[in-house]
């Protein structure tokens, strides 16, 4: 059983599709993009609480793999899954299923740095945003309803 905090929720529409009739591209990292703000604010560090300490991240290694079609109708949710958290940067897992058939249809493997907006240096990750990111990796929410079958 895969562990992962939902993220992300919603249905295929038609201008979503391309030629081919299912998913573009494109928008499953438009996907991808919108359950990072929610893994933020869910890990302690949303975009209101990094923009008001002059924070912000970076995309360091993003790596898609995909494993299913999605068309329109299709009902997905995405689900996080903190892997590794260093000293400056979390290691994350967006997993993208089928709502219905719980298949999986993408994953995404990515390395977001935290930085400082006024320096655009790399910042050490504060130590009560380190504690709660630690809990997060022994301990996921929601991640007993998890169940994820590869195609």
């Amino acid at each position: 059983m895969e562990r992962g905090i939902l993220t992300y929720c919603s249905t295929i529409s038609p201008s979503q599709c391309d030629g081919n009739g299912h998913l573009n591209v494109q928008h499953f990292a438009a996907i991808f993009d919108s359950a990072v703000g929610v893994f933020y604010a869910r890990c302690g560090m949303s975009w209101r609480w990094m923009g008001a300490r002059s924070l912000g991240t970076v995309a360091a290694h993003q790596a898609t793999t995909f494993l299913g079609e999605l068309c329109s109708g299709d009902a997905v949710e995405c689900r996080t899954r903190l892997n590794r958290v260093g000293k400056t940067s979390l290691t994350f897992e967006h997993i993208l299923v089928d709502a219905e058939t719980q298949r999986v249809a993408a994953r995404l493997e990515a390395v977001s740095v935290l930085f400082g907006l006024e320096t655009r240096t790399k910042v050490p990750i504060p130590d009560d945003i380190r504690a709660r990111l630690l809990r997060i990796c022994e301990y996921e929410p929601d991640s007993e309803s998890m169940k994820v079958v590869e195609p």
